[in-house]
């Protein structure tokens, strides 16, 4: 399935190389060295990933409870209140719910490739679709362009299981009461449509003490996810010092 549209790259690859200094900088714990290694890598690579967006609208009966919560007043002891002092619990009444809600979605998005790890991928959750536009090869020259292997089936999957909060929300809305239990449901899915996008994305690996690391930045946002080393000097050191301050705070509260 072609491409039906592709999102530009709003960052070029010094401005990708950049924010992602930016970010080796701000990590706390990261070595010092780190932060040379990075401005003496070979840059990033940009690559147009594949990504499934859908529109579907639902419609879902349901069975279920809804719950009025009151208080009622009883005299028994507790941790509070003398013997015999009047307190009161909440008690909850139950009645029998059913109907029928419908849900409508529209973009929702998923992966068409498992390159990206998914502890990485949490930068690409965000994306402005207005600013989608037809294929054109001035647009993906120079770029890499991946071709998904997550299929559409696949992908549907994934996007109906992503609506499965957002039609338990409506059919709580929909039971009304203080509390609710949802016992069954069936959902319809129907005018369920697809579209096979390409978005931006740069990224990056560098080796620090021999071992690889990979980064991620979102092509139009700018935003950067990546695995990096950790200092055990600057660890040990912050935990001596906030062991120093603790031990200070009880000599002083002794005294």
């Amino acid at each position: 399935i072609r491409a039906q549209a592709v999102l530009p790259f709003a960052l070029d690859k010094k401005a990708a190389q950049r924010v992602f200094a930016q970010w080796v900088g701000s990590r706390w714990f990261a070595p010092n060295a780190l932060k040379a290694t990075v401005r003496e890598a070979d840059g990033v690579k940009g690559i147009y990933l594949p990504w499934w967006t859908y529109d579907a609208g639902t419609i879902t009966t349901y069975r279920g409870e809804r719950g009025t919560q009151r208080r009622v007043a009883e005299n028994r002891p507790n941790a509070t209140a003398q013997a015999g002092a009047a307190t009161t619990r909440v008690v909850t009444d139950w009645s029998l719910a059913s109907g029928a809600v419908p849900v409508g979605f529209d973009d929702i998005l998923v992966a068409g490739s498992p390159s990206i790890a998914p502890h990485l991928a949490r930068v690409l959750d965000r994306w402005d679709l207005s600013r989608l536009r037809p294929p054109a090869d001035e647009m993906l020259a120079g770029f890499g362009v991946e071709v998904y292997r997550t299929g559409l089936e696949a992908g549907f999957g994934a996007a109906r299981q992503r609506m499965e909060p957002a039609i338990d929300a409506a059919i709580r809305r929909d039971i009304g009461g203080d509390v609710q239990r949802i016992h069954a449901k069936q959902t319809v899915v129907d005018d369920i449509r697809f579209k096979h996008l390409l978005l931006p994305v740069w990224i990056g690996s560098y080796r620090f003490g021999g071992k690889p690391y990979q980064i991620v930045v979102n092509g139009q946002s700018g935003e950067v996810e990546g695995d990096r080393p950790w200092s055990v000097w600057k660890i040990a050191l912050t935990l001596l010092a906030a062991g120093l301050v603790l031990l200070v705070l009880m000599q002083f509260q002794q005294g």
